[in-house]
């Protein structure tokens, strides 16, 4: 059930680990991946195949993933 007023535990996500066992290669992805994903964007275009349904919870998502259609420039 999506309650926008509910707290979310500060280590409710944790994607690269913490501590001593924190993830060695996150400071790669984090510089990596928008660059990544502006390459794929400048020779790209992505457009939506259908219409995805939504299911709140503290971000969008789309229920079943999103139908996407891919072309090169």
């Amino acid at each position: 059930q999506f309650r926008p007023g509910r707290k979310i535990p500060r280590t409710g996500y944790v994607p690269f680990g913490a501590g001593p066992r924190l993830c060695i290669g996150r400071g790669m992805s984090l510089v990596e991946g928008p660059i990544i994903l502006d390459h794929l964007r400048e020779r790209y275009t992505f457009e939506a195949t259908g219409k995805a349904r939504m299911k709140p919870e503290v971000t969008l998502r789309p229920v079943g993933g999103m139908p996407l259609r891919i072309r090169q420039r």
